[in-house]
């Protein structure tokens, strides 16, 4: 382990590796002088830095002793800005040389001017030599001194990193004092403003009762905030905070004084809810300011305080000593579970000679909470090593007096701590000396800080930011830090220094000259030299600028406050760390300088926050140090130079920022923010050369058109699965693009996604998915999942299910699922948040399903006039849920009754949990973006006196809508019709309509995009259908009604099955001509035209592409593999007279050549029979059956349409075998096809130029057909050599034929895979319905229900057919809406004309009962139309 550098050693540990690598980097040749003397130079710092580490290990130096580590220290700093320093002198050097002599080489003379009074720099060699003196005196002086060595009890040999990076929370004695202080606060006899004062001393748990009563009763509130006060505190700060918490929209400009901050606030909280905690409140003076902030209106709102002192604490309760909650420590049962839980588990684990010693230790930390974790954390580092837990207890006994206060024991504790802290720790420890009193510390921050001031062990085979991350949790784990906010997956996120241990750092920092942190509100003067300063101020009416202090040897500089008092940049030489952060008024300015940072070489590390514009340099490159650039903050411009940086990590640049182009060179960084809408496609797709990636945010910041915004997501798409080592992607809008919604599919295709992956945030309205990828279910390690799909499926949670490791979920549903959402037994075990928003809330929860769920969003819109069932199945099945919320969208066409309607039902379900029967956490929002499957028109029946008497125009309902869906419900609908069944068919009646008509529009029909969907949505229907029929008991689908309709159904799925086949082998064809015609044109589609185009390749060329047309041609005559001769055409190009001839060679068949792509399959076979047999066959339910048994025969015959459908639209699209002439496919299928506006779409598309005689409408054949005749015609007639222009053409068209061959192959795997993905789901649902139906049936029905496979005559039954002729549809509808009171009224009124079903109506005249009970048999089928 490599030693770092650090408070007690200085730079001692970079300046040895920087001596190393001087010495053995092969890129840099040092004179041999020089290089004797740095080794020299070398030698001696090793000796003093070995006298020097067995200094630090002293309990107690001497006087003597401080000063000589104090002077080795500034040595060793002295002596790395030397090096630092020489270093571009030498690269200078080497490059001047390498210029010389090629000056010299070419015979240049260069003249020499004589420049006067220029300081004249010492020579390397010469520098040293002097350093190496300055090393040696001091090495005498230690000799001098003769300074004693120390002993360590805590030493560094052997620590290892901490491998766990959770933190629960031991929270131990909370429950008692929580609860008493909740019933006080929630008293409703007051209804006012309550004040209460949480008092005590120091360390014993004043902030987490806070924080736990925040956590729990605010969110009951409509607004709250939480924020830390100081001893020193800002009251505009303090009052900003809780601004920008209680409201989400920006503050008002003009909010600048701290009047108009209070004058604002009160003004918004006038008529709200809200509860406030200001923790650590110092001084009554700020509280009386702070206090008039809040309005006392009778809302029950609340405010907590904590305080030490209590005068405070009497003054923020009006001296009302009842609202004063005192805070107590623990007592000897809790104080002892919180120890042994923290060093071994738990008491019963602790061994039996380490009892007394632990309960001795126990009482000296008085039951503060704070010194029992402190001394349980260091004893849990070492739990086996008895000699540390006698000397932790003699040391307590000897430094705390007989009977200490809780303040002296505190603060005796966490010096004993920090004194066994290892050297490393100690220095990260102090380093947060940089920040104020009471500031909240990022994470992420502090790691990158001390990683750039290499205070973290080089370990070898372990990453450096997972070093610093174990020693951030293990002060953690101590009680140094203290945690301020964790996600779900228990890792911070946020820290910051309890006061009494602040104390302690800064008394460290300044005794051991490490850091200084000066006020600049108070009059302070400096003459010592300072190395890493942080200024801030407490109160800025008193601010000034500092003066009196060296600038240039400060290497970490943190300012926070006015911008009027930042010193020059210019005055810095030697900077490492940059962190500037802004408050308070800009004194008119409207930007921030930076445009001199290009002279900090050593800069590593720089953030900036500010709400005024950023001027950055308009050259970075010299910054090759540069790890972290982080601004938030608005960005003049970026310098372009910035993707040569060779060590930068982390380019973090928010606000609408535009990144140079090629980001992709910056191959070193780990953590990207990325604007979609300010950069271009070529930048998206380099993103995917940055190998080393591991975060990524993307914004899209301002509104982009839609095709411009997909293709920079398709290229991102394909950039992420390059990116091995991705951890983090995170999509979010920006503020530009609130009002666009953009479906994008295209991450389907993503096969092989970063399986690192442990955070993925989506977010709408950017990226919303079709459905829900099937690539999410591959990444293991999924921790978080916020994602938008416009449709769920029913597998999607089984799915999610198995992956492990995930804990917080959002899913945002566009359309509302067919049936409900159900959470199944075990799943998602490890899931604490779920947050779940739709149109329509459709959860259910099984028994032990979620088992370790905390918190559960919901969000739903109210719709006029609904009615609500039950919302939230088993909720009071999630025995571990803390919190349950609920968000009401108020859709346009929602009334105040239809929010209150909303409203009940959801408290009603939310009551049912036993843990929310009182309070109940529900508020209105605007309504959540959803989509709705148009309904089937249903035909309005019309009296026909009314007709009569109006004179009303019949008007078929399928004219209503484009495309005119003819499903079987909106033939055949009634009240008795099961609800899940008339879903189901409302979304198959409109998967073809959404496929002309959809918003966002669809893609183009007929390109392979358009028939992923297709397939895919089949796939969809099929699949509901299937559960459909699943799901009801065996008994319900054997019903005399369901035999012939679903025996009829299956014997034509045989026949899609050979369809599936046959289309699956012909885009295999297909396939098989792009691969040729790429290989073909790769050789002219080259831009290079150093090398012009020989009469060879156009030769091969044209061979090729006129063997592909030939095969692509259909037969005018016959079907597609007839007998016709066909005729294969071959050129011969001669060079006579420059000149090309064409010759015809007979005797390949077209049928021959088209059978050697395909395979030989039987002449009898035809792909357009079988369509016409499954068009033809389609099972026609009688109206009597679907009332019968709930509509279930009319969902049949409505999967029957979408199969004939779908296959047929295959067959139209692919080359297939037996297809027969497209004239024929379309003659008969015109009166069968479900949709008339897709047919008609379809037909336009065939009547085409260059389509009529295509061999399939497929869009991406009609290309290549296209490119190939196009290039056949550019050859014919040709002279070579050619000419540059005809060279260019012959190669753009090349080109041309090779996107279009890419862009086919890029489509036809999937589709291939889809097309044998629907032939195994359709027999699947065959196979599994089937064998359900026979499962229960007996003896007899046994033998009934095992020819079902077999074709059976589709004879009508009880008298009724599906009608076809719209006043069928009123006399079917009238007879089913009074089926019950018979039949005979509503025939009298709805009496078709034609003779047929005249004779049905007086049977029924005669018999009310015909067709209901008595159905006549097959032999004797008197009535109904043939």
């Amino acid at each position: 382990m490599d030693a770092p550098a650090s408070f007690s050693l200085g730079a001692m540990g970079p300046l040895l590796r920087k001596l190393n690598s001087l010495l053995q980097t092969p890129e840099i040749r040092l004179p041999t002088p020089l290089k004797d003397g740095v080794e020299l130079l070398k030698e001696e710092v090793e000796e003093i830095s070995g006298a020097l580490l067995e200094q630090t290990k002293v309990d107690s130096p001497s006087h003597k002793a401080r000063y000589w580590m104090e002077e080795v220290r500034e040595l060793s700093y002295h002596i790395e800005d030397c090096i630092d320093t020489m270093m571009p002198r030498l690269s200078d050097a080497k490059n001047r040389s390498r210029i010389s002599r090629s000056v010299r080489a070419r015979g240049y003379k260069v003249g020499r001017v004589r420049i006067a009074r220029l300081p004249k720099k010492p020579e390397p060699s010469t520098m040293i030599a002097e350093l190496t003196d300055l090393v040696r005196e001091a090495s005498e002086r230690h000799q001098r001194y003769q300074l004693d060595d120390g002993c360590d009890l805590f030493s560094a040999d052997g620590w290892a990193p901490v491998t766990c990076r959770n933190i629960a929370r031991n929270l131990v004695g909370i429950d008692e004092p929580k609860s008493k202080l909740t019933k006080l606060l929630t008293d409703e006899a007051e209804e006012q403003l309550k004040v209460v004062c949480i008092f005590g001393a120091p360390g014993i748990g004043k902030t987490t009762l806070a924080e736990e009563l925040y956590r729990e009763l605010g969110r009951r509130f409509e607004c709250r905030a939480f924020v830390r006060a100081s001893r020193k505190p800002d009251t505009r700060r303090i009052l900003e905070a809780i601004l920008s918490q209680v409201q989400r929209s920006p503050r008002p400009s003009d909010a600048c004084t701290v009047q108009s901050l209070i004058d604002y606030l009160r003004e918004f909280l006038k008529y709200k809810r809200y509860f406030i905690v200001i923790d650590e409140l110092c001084e009554t003076a700020t509280w009386d300011i702070v206090n008039n902030a809040f309005p006392k209106s009778n809302n029950c709102s609340i405010l907590i305080t904590t305080t030490e002192i209590e005068e405070v604490a009497l003054e923020c309760c009006g001296y009302h000593s009842d609202n004063i909650f005192g805070m107590k420590p623990l007592g000897i049962h809790d104080s002892a579970k919180l120890f042994f839980s923290t060093v071994f588990g738990s008491e019963q684990q602790c061994p039996n000679e380490l009892n007394e010693v632990s309960y001795r230790i126990i009482r000296k930390c008085g039951g503060l909470p704070l010194a029992t974790i402190s001394i349980s954390g260091l004893l849990a580092s070492q739990p086996d090593n008895s000699a540390l837990w006698q000397q932790v207890d003699k040391c307590l006994c000897s430094n705390l007096s007989s009977s200490p206060t809780l303040e002296e024991t505190l603060k005796e504790v966490i010096k004993f701590s920090y004194s066994s802290l290892l050297d490393h720790l100690k220095t990260c420890f102090l380093y947060l000396t940089l920040y104020p009193e009471g500031y909240t510390i990022l994470k992420g921050d502090l790691l990158k800080q001390w990683i750039a001031e290499c205070f973290i062990p080089v370990i070898e085979g372990k990453d450096t930011e997972g070093v610093a991350e174990s020693c951030l949790y293990e002060l953690v784990n101590r009680g140094m830090i203290q945690l301020v906010q964790m996600d779900y997956n228990d890792q911070m996120v946020s820290c910051t220094v309890h006061h009494i241990v602040f104390d302690l750092i800064i008394h460290k920092s300044k005794e051991e000259k490490f850091i200084t942190a000066m006020d600049y509100s108070q009059t302070t003067t400096l003459t010592m030299e300072v190395r890493r300063l942080s200024l801030h101020f407490s109160s800025a009416k008193y601010a000034t600028k500092v003066a009196g202090i060296t600038l240039s040897q400060i290497r970490s500089f943190a300012f926070f406050g006015l911008l009027k008092c930042m010193p020059s940049i210019v005055d810095f030489k030697l900077l490492r760390v940059l962190i500037l952060e802004f408050w308070g008024e800009y004194s008119g300015c409207t930007s921030l300088n930076l445009t001199r940072l290009y002279r900090l070489f050593q800069l590593r590390y720089l953030k900036v926050s500010s709400n005024i514009i950023i001027e950055l340099p308009v050259h970075m490159q010299g910054l090759k140090y540069l790890e972290t650039l982080e601004i938030d903050g608005r960005v003049s411009a970026v310098p372009l130079d910035i993707v040569y940086l060779p060590g930068l990590l982390h380019l973090i640049l928010r606000n609408e920022t535009k990144l140079p182009d090629y980001v992709g060179r910056i191959r070193s960084l780990r953590t990207l923010y990325f604007d979609l809408g300010n950069n271009s496609e070529n930048n998206v797709l380099s993103i995917g050369k940055l190998t080393n990636l591991q975060d990524l945010h993307l914004t899209c910041s301002r509104m982009l058109s839609d095709d411009h915004l997909k293709r920079n997501l398709v290229a991102l798409a394909s950039c992420i699965v390059k990116l091995g080592r991705l951890k983090s992607v995170a999509l979010a809008p920006g503020t530009g693009t609130s009002g666009s919604a953009i479906i994008f599919d295209g991450a389907n295709n993503v096969s092989s996604p970063p399986i690192l992956i442990e955070r993925l945030e989506l977010l709408p309205p950017i990226c919303i998915f079709c459905t829900l990828p099937k690539w999410i279910g591959l990444l293991k390690k999924l921790c978080v999942l916020k994602v938008s799909v416009r449709e769920l499926l029913l597998n999607d949670i089984n799915s999610l299910s198995e992956l492990p490791d995930l804990t917080v979920l959002h899913l945002h549903v566009w359309r509302a699922p067919v049936g409900q959402i159900i959470f199944m037994r075990g799943s998602l075990p490890v899931l604490k948040y779920l947050k779940f928003t739709c149109g329509v809330l459709c959860l259910a929860f099984e028994e032990e399903a979620l088992p370790n769920l905390q918190k559960l969003k919901v969000g739903f819109n109210a719709h006029r006039g609904e009615l609500y069932g039950s919302l939230l199945v088993g909720v009071e099945q999630l025995l571990n849920l803390k919190e349950l919320a609920g968000r009401i969208g108020e859709d346009a066409d929602a009334e105040e009754p239809d929010m209150r309607a909303a409203e009940s039902a959801l408290k009603d379900a939310i009551r049912n949990h036993a843990r929310f029967t009182n309070y109940i956490n529900i508020k209105r929002v605007y309504g959540f973006k959803e989509e709705f499957y148009e309904p089937p028109v249903k035909p309005n029946v019309i009296p026909d006196k009314d007709i009569e008497q109006h004179g009303i125009q019949e008007k078929d309902s399928s004219s209503e809508r484009p495309g005119g869906g003819s499903g079987a419900l909106s033939m055949w609908s009634s009240s008795n019709i099961d609800h899940d069944i008339e879903e189901f068919q409302n979304k198959a009646d409109n998967l073809l309509y959404c496929l002309v008509y959809s918003d966002p529009p669809a893609p183009e029909v007929l390109s392979l995009t358009w028939m992923h969907c297709l397939v895919d949505s089949f796939l969809t229907c099929l699949g509901e259908f299937r559960a459909l029929l699943l799901r009801r008991r065996a008994e319900a689908i054997n019903q005399p009604q369901l035999d012939c309709v679903i025996a009829d159904f299956f014997v034509l799925a045989v026949k899609a099955l050979d369809i599936c086949n046959v289309v699956s082998h012909g885009i295999c064809a297909v396939r098989r001509w792009g691969s040729q015609a790429a290989v073909a044109t790769s050789a002219l589609a080259l831009p290079d035209q150093a090398v012009p185009i020989n009469e060879g390749q156009i030769r091969r060329v044209r061979r090729v592409l006129a063997d592909i047309t030939v095969c692509m041609l259909s037969d005018m005559q016959g079907n597609f593999c007839g007998e016709v001769v066909g005729q294969r055409w071959s050129t011969t190009t001669t060079r006579s007279g420059g000149s090309s001839k064409q010759s015809h060679s007979s005797g390949t068949s077209l049928g021959s050549i088209y059978r050697a792509h395909f395979g030989v399959y039987s002449g009898s076979w035809s792909a357009a029979k079988q369509l016409q047999a499954i068009a033809e066959g389609l099972p026609v339910p009688g109206a009597f059956d679907i009332a019968a048994v709930g509509g279930l025969p009319s969902a049949v015959r409505t999967m029957g349409d979408l199969m004939f459908a779908v296959a047929w639209l295959l067959v139209v699209a692919i080359p297939c075998q037996g297809r027969g002439l497209q004239a024929h496919l379309f003659t008969w299928s015109a009166t069968h096809f479900p949709n008339i506006t897709l047919y008609d779409r379809i037909l336009e598309e065939s009547k085409k130029e260059g389509r009529s005689n295509s061999c399939g409408l497929l869009k991406e054949i009609g290309q290549i057909e296209r490119c190939s005749w196009q290039l056949l015609e550019m050859t014919e007639v040709i002279e070579f050599p050619l000419a540059k222009e005809e060279d260019a053409d012959v190669r753009g068209a090349a080109r041309e034929m090779a996107q279009a061959c890419d862009s086919l192959e890029a489509g036809l795997d999937p589709l291939l895979r889809k097309v044998r993905e629907m032939f195994h789901q359709i027999g699947r649902t065959r196979i599994e319905i089937l064998d359900k139906r026979k499962s229960t049936a007996g003896a007899a029905g046994a033998d009934q229900t095992q020819g079902l496979d077999k074709p059976t005559k589709l004879i009508p039954r009880e008298g009724v057919v599906a009608p076809s002729n719209k006043p069928w549809k009123k006399f079917v509808d009238a007879v089913k809406t009074n089926l019950e009171g018979g039949v005979r009224g509503a025939a009298a009124q709805h009496i078709p004309s034609n003779k047929p079903w005249k004779m049905f109506v007086d049977a029924v005249k005669t018999d009310p009962e015909v067709g209901r009970e008595g159905r006549p048999s097959r032999s004797q089928n008197t009535y109904g139309p043939n």
